[in-house]
């Protein structure tokens, strides 16, 4: 009796927070969300940190697919100045993201994800502004556009029905092209990332 007393006592404080995490998984409808994001990296040796916003469409509760779009956002030297004399870095790269998740716990869901698209590094036209040099005759020299791909592992921790936060950590290779801004073995780095995501999970 004191154990079934003992037992009652312990469901009626658990059931409240399990009816609340209920809630935070959805089984049904369309689900989506839109996520910015902040990773630290490195480009040419140097601790780089590009922001970025992946906009995400969750197949089911394993799979979802997306667009993701990354720009560096501090000051990196390119390994060679411009003939004008700029020379820090603008790099920037995008393309389709594909992930595979499970939940660990009502709140908290596991991933293995990856991006594969395309990126660019470019002069930056001066020290204060950040647009790209865009004259045509020297694109080719000054630009390279290459093949990213970068695989990712991350957690997922619901705060709300509509708001989560990310943590994941993963690698950035890029490969092919040819560049006077930075060599291609500048960009193929290490990466941290945390980001949150506002939609329907």
């Amino acid at each position: 009796m004191k154990a079934l007393s003992i037992g009652l006592l312990m469901l009626a404080l658990t059931a409240p927070s399990i009816a609340q995490d209920a809630r935070f998984v959805h089984d049904s409808g369309f689900r989506f969300y839109a996520s910015p994001t902040t990773q630290v990296s490195q480009v040419n040796g140097e601790v780089a940190v590009l922001n970025g916003l992946d906009l995400v469409w969750i197949i089911n509760n394993r799979f979802s697919v997306g667009l993701a779009r990354h720009s560096l956002s501090n000051d990196i030297e390119a390994d060679r100045p411009h003939p004008n004399g700029a020379r820090n870095t603008v790099f920037f790269y995008s393309g389709i993201t594909g992930a595979y998740s499970t939940w660990a716990a009502p709140r908290l869901q596991i991933s293995a994800s990856a991006l594969i698209g395309g990126g660019e590094a470019h002069w930056r036209e001066d020290d204060t502004g950040w647009d790209a040099l865009l004259n045509r005759f020297e694109r080719d020299e000054e630009h390279t556009t290459s093949l990213v791909v970068e695989p990712r592992i991350g957690a997922s921790y619901m705060i709300l029905p509509w708001l989560a936060v990310n943590a994941s950590a993963g690698y950035r290779f890029v490969g092919g092209g040819k560049s006077n801004v930075l060599d291609q073995q500048d960009l193929n780095t290490p990466t941290g990332a945390i980001a949150l995501r506002f939609g329907r999970f």
